[in-house]
């Protein structure tokens, strides 16, 4: 779930707001808070369809139902606009009502595209052809996605031969999102206000990793099931990934693995990679300290209790922010050489942590695939390069402490010394209504030193013929799965430094490649821009 998404982030029915009677919402069934709510209301209305969009209206009419949903004695009214619009009233406090909606039109543009993507993929592996897998178009990818949406449990099945053979793969596809983006998702009259996160997707899976994944099962000559999933509404503490690729394996924890390289947390029009609790609104100071160590702990840095600001959580973490500039530069300062690449390590593990999430064992996911989708193009990344490349550029830090000029919130502005305007990360305290949190924002430097750039290799023939196998979506299949290996495909190489390095702990095995020196135009991977009408 989007932390967006969720109403009382722009309160409805506890505060006054610019929302009135006759403004639309939806059960956010996608929260633990939406579902207990679908509960409460199906337990009452046997044809309440969890998905359906309600009118807040003022009144109902006599013997309307009116269900019980907490504390409180606050009434509220619903017509059932796409059904038999008839009324019923939830009664509890309105704060406590809004928790379990959603406004029904609205839609995070980072869910759809998930969606897209997971659509893409799926076209990618299903599109074969007589000697190699080939491009895909803007039409695949919606096909895929309107035999999804069409599913009940927005959740299709492929059939697809293997070249020269009768041996045939399983492709799945399986969609889950929050309530708003699901509906637009649903609506192909949508589509073209997210085209740009078509072309994006596209361009990704046209591209030489899941070009050689594709070709791969395509002529490996054994059955293989794969799954992919967009998942926007799994709320599993750690997980970044918001598309993966799985194929069944009988050798494996659950009897799935994951397909290296293929491991994704996707982004659009965001450059937010991570975040940390700041304790709650109302844990009071000893949560508060607990959680600005835990937000630092990489670095060796332990915080003192603040002498001011134990009764007001913004003062607190203002403190708190103070006192982490001071220790980041002083530790700077005072660092030899040794110790400069010591801090770097540890810098670059907080950034890893935050940026990658943990696996099960509570390591950093290093495999996991940053892509960024961004004016019809895409980026993509990996946390685990940066180590290697700051130590390689002998890149001098800074940490600096900023203030909202409205809103007095902090941020710490790590960046170059020598070149202020590089700004490596950003570590901002963020502080709504019902939440605070510190936010982890990528910067320019961070997003050069973490890109891939990958050798594509020799195109191939553009003029060579394929006869197109059409693949057909199924209800279910259950091919034999043969043991399978997959390709394994490495970052791109470390950016070149001008000097002899101490060699980091996690030397990237990934030499072979030319390197790119920072600011490289051959850095940049975009696609054509789209046209305003399309954008949102």
């Amino acid at each position: 779930m989007q932390i967006l998404d969720i109403i009382n982030e722009a309160s409805i029915f506890s505060r006054d707001t610019k929302y009135t009677y006759g403004h639309h919402v939806r059960v956010s069934n996608g929260s633990a808070k939406g579902k207990d709510l679908v509960t409460k209301i199906q337990k009452e209305i046997k044809t309440f369809n969890p998905d359906e969009k309600l009118e807040w209206v003022k009144t109902a009419p006599a013997k309307s139902p009116v269900i019980k949903v907490g504390n409180g004695d606050t009434v509220l009214y619903f017509k059932r606009i796409e059904a038999d619009q008839s009324v019923f009233g939830l009664e509890g406090s309105p704060s406590g009502i809004e928790t379990g909606l959603l406004h029904a039109d609205k839609f995070n543009r980072g869910d759809i595209a998930e969606a897209v993507l997971g659509a893409s993929l799926t076209a990618k592996l299903i599109k074969r052809g007589s000697d190699r897998i080939e491009k895909i178009g803007i039409d695949e990818v919606q096909q895929v996605l309107k035999n999804c949406i069409t599913k009940s449990n927005t959740e299709v099945h492929y059939p697809v031969h293997d070249q020269n053979s009768m041996i045939a793969d399983n492709i799945e596809f399986s969609l889950r999102l929050p309530s708003g983006s699901m509906m637009f998702i649903k609506n192909p009259k949508n589509w073209p206000r997210v085209e740009d996160l078509f072309h994006s997707a596209i361009m990704y899976v046209n591209d030489a990793d899941i070009e050689k994944y594709s070709n791969h099962f395509y002529k490996n000559g054994k059955v293989d099931e794969i799954r992919i999933t967009s998942d926007g509404v799994s709320d599993q503490k750690g997980r970044k990934t918001d598309v993966n690729a799985r194929i069944k394996d009988a050798s494996a924890p659950g009897g799935w693995r994951p397909l290296k390289n293929v491991d994704i947390s996707l982004k659009a029009d965001s450059d937010i990679y991570g975040q940390h609790g700041a304790g709650g609104l109302q844990g009071g100071p000893d949560k508060w300290l607990a959680s600005a160590n835990g937000l630092f702990k990489e670095l060796g840095i332990t915080f003192d209790m603040p002498t001011r600001g134990k009764t007001d959580i913004l003062k607190f973490w203002i403190t708190i922010y103070k006192q982490a500039v001071s220790k980041i530069n002083a530790e700077i300062a005072n660092a030899s050489a040794t110790k400069t690449t010591l801090f770097i390590e540890h810098l670059a593990d907080l950034i890893m942590r935050h940026g990658s999430g943990l696996n099960q064992d509570k390591t950093s996911n290093r495999t996991l695939k940053l892509i960024s989708f961004k004016n019809g193009g895409y980026t993509q990344h990996s946390f685990a390069l940066l180590e290697n490349r700051l130590i390689r550029n002998n890149i001098s830090l800074e940490a600096e402490l900023t203030l909202g000029p409205r809103s007095g919130k902090p941020s710490i502005i790590i960046r170059n010394a020598n070149a202020p305007h590089e700004v490596l990360t950003a570590i901002r305290y963020f502080q709504g209504e019902d939440k605070a949190s510190n936010y982890f924002e990528k910067g320019p430097l961070l997003h050069s030193l973490t890109q891939i750039v990958k050798d594509k290799g020799p195109v191939p023939d553009a003029d060579a013929t394929a006869n197109n196998t059409t693949a057909s979506p199924i209800q279910n299949t259950q091919p034999t799965v043969q043991d399978q290996t997959t390709s394994t495909f490495s970052p791109q190489k470390t950016f070149k430094g001008h000097h002899q390095h101490k060699p980091s702990r996690h030397e990237p095995d990934d030499l072979q490649r030319p390197s790119l020196e920072i600011g490289d135009p051959n850095m940049n991977v975009s696609g054509p821009e789209t046209p305003e009408h399309h954008r949102e």
